[in-house]
């Protein structure tokens, strides 16, 4: 059993109290402490496949290696969004920076690169039959 507490410190809108968590490890060399530390870093891994989702090409194929490549194209431009909207979304601050976060969210981003490939590649409008007669 390990004490932890809630985040109505940092949002101010519950008063703050202490909850038991309860973690079985099996054959640990850990204290209860360092397994909440190691599993409070799984939320980074969690929070992150999130995001990516909603940057992630959609596929029917079977194949591993071009499912491989869409994960990997959209966690590379998951970090890309990270990096400009540290550098855009900053507000000036005396001592510390802190982001606006609502300046540049993921979805802008992704309907950003959407328009983009739609203008390079453009629009389907119709596609053309293959038959020239109906199938009766």
């Amino acid at each position: 059993m390990c004490r932890v507490f809630t985040t109505a410190k940092r949002t101010g809108h519950v008063p703050r109290h202490a909850d038991r968590m309860v973690l079985i490890v099996l054959h640990g060399p850990w204290s209860p402490k360092q397994v909440r530390n190691q599993y409070r870093r799984r939320f980074g891994i969690e929070c992150s496949r999130r995001c990516a989702r909603q940057v992630r090409g959609w596929t029917t194929s079977n194949n591993p290696a071009y499912r491989f490549l869409l994960i990997a194209l959209s966690f590379f431009l998951l970090n890309v969004w990270l990096r400009l909207r540290w550098w855009f979304a900053q507000m000036p601050r005396q001592r510390h920076r802190a982001l606006r976060a609502a300046h540049f969210r993921l979805s802008r981003f992704a309907k950003f690169i959407a328009r983009a490939l739609k203008d390079l590649y453009g629009y389907l409008h119709s596609i053309d039959a293959l038959a020239l007669q109906p199938i009766t």
